[in-house]
Order: structure tokens, then sequence, then C-alpha cells
């Protein structure tokens, strides 16, 4: 679903990108789809690769370990490719089919929820970069507050996870 995501969000950035043109330079819709989802496809592949690797090793475990993790580890990097396959095959054909008449890229702007959440975190981000030792100790606050949960909890008090 992530890889499907990427190419999406990479398209609507160039199919915005091509709406601000003027006339005379706009490129067809198809083109434009095309070129953001092969100007990140490389990516997509290599992420989901390297993801892929790293679950490589449950399948070496022996005994209970493996018997319990390799399934596991099978499903999820099937899964993990399926997503590529969605990815490279449907998103684009998607995308072409739905995105270019979008009224968010025939308009030129966000939707009210994501010009809001834009806005707010255009105010917050600068005044939380001014204060990083507040925004560490907070961090922190939480991390210990969570921790403390953690041992609390009646699946940690009996041994059981």
């Amino acid at each position: 679903v992530d890889d499907a995501i990427i190419d999406v969000e990479n398209v609507v950035r160039r199919l915005r990108e091509n709406q601000v043109r003027p006339l005379a330079e706009r490129v067809p819709a198809s083109i434009v789809v095309r070129d953001a989802t092969l100007e990140i496809r490389g990516s997509i592949v290599f992420a989901t690769l390297i993801i892929v690797l790293v679950f490589l090793p449950v399948f070496g475990l022996s005994g209970i370990e493996g018997r319990l993790l390799g399934p596991l580890a099978a499903a999820y990097i099937v899964a993990l490719l399926a997503s590529l396959v969605v990815a490279l095959v449907v998103t684009p054909a998607l995308s072409f089919a739905f995105l270019p008449r979008a009224r968010s890229i025939v308009n030129g702007h966000d939707g009210w929820l994501a010009s809001v959440l834009k806005g707010r975190f255009a105010r917050d981000l600068p005044r939380a970069l001014d204060r990083p030792f507040l925004i560490l100790t907070l961090a922190l606050v939480l991390l210990v507050g969570a921790s403390a949960a953690m041992t609390r909890s009646p699946a940690s008090a009996s041994g059981t996870a």
C-alpha cells in the first residue's frame, strides 16, 4: 500500500505542476502520469526489495521459532511483493483514469481538511523548531508515560504477550 501511496502522491504533484503551466506548455495527462510513475519506480522497487531482504534470515531459524515466524515472514513478503505489483501496474492505470479530472488538480488547491492541516503545520512547525529542548522533553515524558503504562497492563503483569 505504501508503494501505491508514494506513486499517487508523485502523480498528483506532477499533474498539479502541469496544470499551472501556460496552456501551450502543458503535456498530455497520460505522459505526465507515465513520467511521474517512472520517476519513482526505481525507488519503490529498491525500497521493497530491501524490506524483503531483511525478512529472509527468518527462514534460517530452526525449531519453534522457525515454525512460528517462517509462515509470518512468507506472508509478509508475499504481501509486499503483491503491493509492489499493484503499485507498478494497477496504480498508474487508476491514476490516469481518475486523477487528471480530479477537482483538486483541476482547481489547483487542496481540500478543506488538507488546507487546515497544512496551515496548522506551517504555523506550529517553526515554533516547535525554535524550542528543541521543550519538544525533546515532551517526547521523553510521553515515552516514560507509555513505558509505565505498559508495565502496568494486564498482559505484562501476567507474563503473557
